[in-house]
């Protein structure tokens, strides 16, 4: 529904409405401008409902972007908190900090996680199934 045509349909409710009663009303004037009149309610009510749902839309998307800029805010405040707690500055890149531990545990043979004992960080699972072993993390 256009703004145009909600327009449109006003101007027709008047026009109908401005010949009752009048000369040129030919004695169903009065019922012409009653549908006219329902006609223009009948745009202004789908209009409404338009607007309705695109402000629930607008608040879904504003609610979801909250969440997500949240959880981007969680996942790098654990970032850094991991990197601090391995001895590295914020600025480094995880992968370094990644491949540095997985060279530290490859050279004291325990870089397999089988080998993890309790209380370890995420290690993936030795199938490559993408699944996780996970232990207690403190961060």
């Amino acid at each position: 529904m256009t703004e145009a045509e909600v327009m449109a349909q006003a101007q027709v409710y008047a026009s109908a409405w401005s010949l009752v009663d009048g000369p040129l009303d030919t004695g169903s004037g009065l019922e012409q401008a009653e549908v006219e009149k329902v006609a223009l309610q009948r745009m202004v009510s789908i209009l409404v409902r338009e607007r309705d749902d695109a402000d629930r839309r607008a608040g879904a998307a504003e609610r979801k972007m909250a969440a997500l800029k949240d959880s981007a805010t969680t996942h790098q405040q654990w970032l850094d908190h991991a990197k601090l707690r391995a001895g590295y500055h914020r600025n480094v890149s995880f992968d370094i900090v990644f491949d540095d531990l997985l060279k530290e545990r490859t050279e004291r043979g325990t870089a397999n996680p089988q080998h993890e004992e309790q209380g370890s960080s995420q290690a993936i699972n030795p199938q490559g199934r993408g699944e996780y072993i996970t232990g207690d993390i403190q961060c």
